[in-house]
């Protein structure tokens, strides 16, 4: 009974985790930070790296990201802070919220707006993508 148990929850979670969706499908969506409100937009142009805008009270600049199933990596355009510069972390997706543990950033100050949840405010409908 407990290999026929475990074969059924094995099954079940390779079952549930090959229907996720590739890294930059997930992350792709508007998200608004717990911090300080700041918005960005993750646009996913492959199934592993696309284009963010980051809209902050002052300033917005834009950057590209690649992803794995479980880090990201995130580099500013010449326009924002710590241009050309590549931040590394660890995210983790639950319930419409992104939490981002640091790996590696030399940029304090996007590590600093990275460190608390960002919250899901618009995801798009892979239904109606036109790519």
């Amino acid at each position: 009974m407990r290999t026929l148990l475990l074969i059924v929850v094995t099954t079940s979670l390779t079952a549930c985790h090959s229907t996720l969706a590739p890294p930059a499908q997930r992350l792709a969506g508007t998200w608004s930070s717990t911090f300080n409100g700041a918005v960005v937009e993750l646009i996913a142009e492959d199934d592993t790296s696309g284009v963010y805008i980051s809209e902050q009270t002052d300033s917005t600049y834009t950057g590209r990201f690649s992803a794995t199933p479980t880090e990201i990596t995130i580099t500013n355009d010449a326009e924002g802070p710590c241009p050309e510069l590549a931040g590394r972390y660890q995210y983790a997706i639950m319930t419409g919220v992104v939490q981002f543990t640091l790996q590696h950033d030399e940029c304090d100050s996007r590590h600093r707006r990275m460190d608390d949840a960002w919250v899901r405010i618009f995801a798009p409908d892979p239904a109606t993508d036109d790519e």
